[in-house]
């Protein structure tokens, strides 16, 4: 059973890009702001960069599985400049998106239309994929994914857009993130499938059948074995990443973020994607 790994036609430039930590921590909810979910957890903050043979064992020149697989991917130049002519890439609040967004919505428009474009032209099907459009997550966040029901943080998780069963979380879509701002942004995620973390819990006698769920999966396994590391990838401005998140615990992190971290989100089925590109 493979484990997730990064895939890459330029492993030195990636090998740059990737940190460790020494696994994760139960959340103490904060004094202000936005609570956590209950029993949720969120990664230590000791990054380092591992040695050279733990990133060996981290990163792939074939590609796995989709399901197995994540990918960063360059933004294309046409792409490229309606961003940079959008005005947003810079932005401090929510107050701030909404006001650039109607102040320059004809630039908004013309990038609405390119981001669907570019999306649909990495698609099998693109009549199967859900735009799940433009997201926003403030600075100084331990974890950025919010639960949309309860509007409280999730801490790392597994995603169930497609709803799939624990069984078949490996078959469901993926989830293209593109970086909409001016500085670094990180994918934080442990390189274990669903399946493996079944297997992993299953060790110590526990049955994670298909009634456990996404959410009593990863609390389960981050409560055992809480030593796990997580990854943390930087994606660059004018990236994009593909990712299985119905199929890995994983979130973002914007601690050392200045601006707000402003995305577009797509779900689909990414069988166009170029796996020679220099990323």
């Amino acid at each position: 059973m493979n484990t997730v790994k990064l895939h890459t036609s330029n492993k030195k430039a990636l090998l740059q890009r990737i940190e460790l930590n020494s696994g994760v921590t139960p959340v103490v909810q904060p004094n202000t702001g936005r609570q956590y979910e209950d029993n949720t957890f969120i990664p230590k903050n000791d990054w380092y960069q591992p040695s050279n043979d733990i990133l060996d064992r981290l990163i792939c020149d074939t590609p796995l599985f989709k399901s197995n697989t994540i990918k960063l991917l360059p933004l294309p130049e046409p792409l490229i400049s309606l961003l940079n002519d959008s005005g947003i890439m810079a932005m401090t609040s929510t107050d701030e998106q909404q006001a650039i967004f109607q102040q320059n919505r004809i630039q908004i428009k013309a990038l609405f239309k390119e981001l669907m474009r570019f999306t649909n032209n990495l698609m099998l099907d693109p009549d199967t994929q859900d735009h799940l459009g433009f997201l926003s997550a403030p600075m100084g966040q331990q974890t950025t994914a919010v639960n949309g029901h309860t509007q409280l943080y999730a801490g790392l998780h597994i995603d169930s857009y497609d709803q799939k069963l624990l069984d078949d979380a490996k078959h469901a879509r993926q989830r293209m993130t593109i970086h909409l701002g001016k500085e670094k942004r990180y994918l934080l995620f442990i390189n274990l499938s669903v399946d493996q973390l079944r297997e992993k819990l299953l060790e110590v006698g526990i049955m994670a059948d298909n009634s456990f769920g996404q959410t009593k999966l990863v609390y389960e396994f981050l409560k055992r074995f809480p030593d796990t590391p997580l990854i943390k990838l930087e994606q660059r401005p004018y990236e994009a990443y593909i990712a299985p998140t119905e199929n890995i615990i994983h979130d973002g992190i914007t601690l050392a973020s200045n601006f707000l971290d402003l995305t577009w989100t797509t779900v689909g089925d990414f069988g166009k994607v170029d796996f020679n590109s220099q990323l």
